[in-house]
């Protein structure tokens, strides 16, 4: 799930320059077009700085957050679309959890970051005495994929249900991210919080009705 890549930074050099954000998901740049394709561009504050230079070295960068992760605190087993880079900038026992396959991983601030296949159903927990944070770096979609047989598919969640997000994620998400490294998926699209628009290849068609019978909830598929 988690894999150590070549990039290198100072973990203490970006944590004094976050240590002053408030727990919870920190936004740290803007899109610029495309949320999942396109770049996104830092907001002024953190330019020129050992983040910036960071992400000069992960040319397909998204969306940035610091994630401020309280001691006793973990997150609902989820998946994800698009993989995520992990730098871990200050922490004390605490881990990311690769759920399906019961391993976890020491979160600790080596100065490495970490490349995260967000298909697998995943969590983060914080065992510590303090405050873990995280960078979290989005893998920009690969908007190269090209589809030989495409089907335009808008799919639209009927009467969501209260654990919505965690029923997806187990089904779906981790269906996409796959679809999305064999390159059967393309111009992925968050239309709103129960509305999700997408090209796919028209020989996973049946994958996809056979997740939408799996799921547990109820969901209107139109084909274009």
């Amino acid at each position: 799930m988690l894999t150590k890549t070549n990039i290198k930074t100072s973990s203490k050099e970006i944590y004094d320059l976050v240590k002053h954000l408030p727990e919870g998901k920190n936004i740290l740049n803007e899109p610029t077009g495309k949320f999942f394709y396109d770049p996104w561009q830092l907001k002024s504050e953190w330019q020129d700085t050992a983040l910036d230079d960071l992400l000069k070295q992960i040319p397909d960068h998204g969306e940035v957050r610091v994630i401020v992760l309280k001691p006793g605190e973990s997150y609902f087993a989820h998946a994800d679309i698009d993989d995520r880079y992990h730098l871990t900038l200050d922490a004390e026992q605490s881990y990311l959890i690769d759920i399906e396959n019961e391993k976890m991983y020491p979160t600790i601030p080596d100065d490495t970051v970490y490349l995260m296949n967000t298909g697998v159903l995943h969590t983060a927990s914080n065992y510590g005495y303090k405050n873990r944070y995280q960078l979290v770096i989005r893998k920009r979609l690969d908007s190269t994929n090209e589809l030989y047989e495409s089907v335009t598919v808008i799919m639209n969640v009927k009467d969501p249900v209260y654990n919505l997000r965690y029923l997806f994620d187990s089904s779906f998400s981790r269906l996409f991210n796959r679809l999305e490294k064999e390159e059967c998926i393309a111009n992925f699209d968050r239309i709103n919080e129960t509305t999700i628009k997408f090209s796919l290849e028209k020989d996973n068609i049946n994958e996809l009705l056979k997740m939408q019978q799996m799921c547990g909830f109820k969901i209107e598929t139109l084909y274009g």
